[in-house]
């Protein structure tokens, strides 16, 4: 399977080798499979490389209209196109004013480069007992190079945050097929996860799905994880399952949304809290229904689809923790001052549920589906200073997805119509101290619907 599917060049090597490469945009990939036969039972070793250049150029210009002087009460109560009419900006000598750099830098360059290699042993141990194991090993460079627009910057060395890092990442899967329809796996793995270039370029931007101000910090690491998982499988039939399992995951230095002041400004930036942990459970059932022999329903199945996930994480901080959080200049400091032992992590609800219910047909394009999502009350943002967190309420969202089979002419057709947020659930964030609730942000979503048409020819 190694060497199949999205393999653009096959070619043999040697006696039991084949070679695979594949490459789109950036991204480059080679892999060398060998099937050995000599044992009872089959095993498959495979190597590969990988290589990926990410690129980014972010710009960012502020100006603002300021008068010379104190402008008049009843000047400043106009509406803006007045405001800036010829006559005030004539008589009250209000100017145009560049405003860039005033809260984070104006322009810079990132990119993240890296070589990977990795190799697989795939073998069967006993009768119904698969073994999946291998290693990869990464090496990333990860850079955020301040660009000065105007010639006033000192050393470039000192506008640049740079770090090289390598990794071994061991994985392996053990597959027991104990029936013909069901089996049991268990898995264990290391991953990390890498600050996006946003979170560590120290430029302003606004998060657009709740208006504030965010700034990254240049000063943030890597995140390493272990993962470990069992899950129990039953496809009773086609396209039918009955699954469930549970996990724990264990992360050390996690990025974590986090809210600072400055001044009387508040902006949220990020920060490694210095360990977390997580474990839940997941159940999850599929099941189609035959409706009938004649009528609309003749040739339809009903499906009822349901997920459900539940997950406890806790933040691990000390009081010998420390973590350089964002405005302070990389010096580090008390963890405690960002986190609170025992809090959740930002954006993880401990219920989220998903369903679906909806009619297909058997014999071509007709589908019409309900879903429903629904999770939990969750941390969006630790609270500035000894605040209590922001705590985001995401809420039940249902969702209308009608497509269709059509033809004009000899074309055909796909239409697809969706309604989304059918319940109108709006957002909701909040702090709350004891009996106090603060509304920090708090509008209605509203109804979309969509309508599309894709032909094929």
């Amino acid at each position: 399977d190694f060497c199949t599917g999205s393999t653009e060049n096959t070619s043999s090597v040697m006696p039991g080798w084949i070679a695979c490469s594949s490459s789109s945009g950036s991204f480059a990939s080679v892999v060398f499979c060998a099937s050995a036969s000599a044992t009872a039972r089959p095993v498959t070793l495979s190597a590969g490389y990988a290589y990926s250049d990410n690129d980014r150029d972010s710009t960012r210009r502020q100006f603002a209209y300021l008068p010379q002087a104190t402008l008049p009460l009843e000047v400043t109560q106009q509406r803006p196109d007045y405001l800036l009419s010829n006559y005030n900006i004539a008589v009250y000598d209000i100017t145009l004013s560049e405003q860039t750099g005033g809260a984070g830098v104006a322009a810079y360059e990132a990119g993240l480069r890296v070589h990977a290699g990795y190799g697989q042993i795939e073998a069967e141990l006993a009768d119904g007992l698969k073994l999946n194991a291998g290693v990869r090993y990464e090496k990333g460079r990860q850079f955020v190079q301040i660009v000065d627009l105007f010639g006033n910057a000192g050393d470039p060395a000192a506008l640049r945050t740079s770090r090289e890092e390598s990794y071994w990442l061991p994985a392996a899967t053990l597959t027991w097929n104990f029936a013909e329809n069901q089996q049991v796996r268990v898995a264990a793995s290391k991953t990390i996860a890498r600050p996006q270039f946003r979170e560590l370029a120290p430029q302003e931007y606004i998060d657009t799905d709740n208006d504030r101000s965010s700034i990254g910090n240049p000063y943030l690491t890597d995140s390493e994880l272990l993962n470990l998982e069992a899950r129990y499988e039953w496809f009773f039939g086609k396209d039918e399952r009955v699954l469930g399992g549970v996990f724990y995951k264990k992360i050390d230095k996690p990025i974590e949304v986090v809210a600072y002041t400055t001044g009387s400004s508040i902006y949220t930036s990020f920060a490694n809290a210095p360990e977390a942990q997580l474990y839940g459970a997941e159940v999850e059932a599929q099941k189609f229904l035959t409706l009938g022999e004649s009528g609309f329903f003749r040739d339809r199945r009903l499906l009822i689809s349901a997920n459900y996930t539940y997950t406890n994480s806790k933040l691990k901080v000390s009081d010998s923790d420390t973590t350089i959080g964002p405005g302070s200049g990389g010096a580090p400091a008390s963890a405690s001052l960002y986190f609170t032992d025992g809090d959740s992590l930002t954006g993880q609800s401990d219920h989220v549920v998903n369903a679906q219910v909806g009619l297909q047909s058997e014999n071509r394009l007709s589908e019409q589906t309900l879903l429903l999502n629904y999770a939990s009350d969750r941390v969006s943002q630790r609270g500035p200073g000894t605040t209590p967190d922001y705590m985001e309420r995401p809420g039940v969202q249902l969702d209308l997805v009608l497509r269709e089979e059509a033809k004009l002419g000899a074309m055909p057709l796909e239409l697809k119509l969706e309604v989304r947020n059918i319940l109108g659930t709006g957002y909701r964030e909040s702090q709350t101290l004891g009996n106090d609730v603060v509304l920090i942000n708090r509008y209605d979503i509203g109804t979309t619907f969509s309508f599309g048409i894709t032909a094929k020819f």
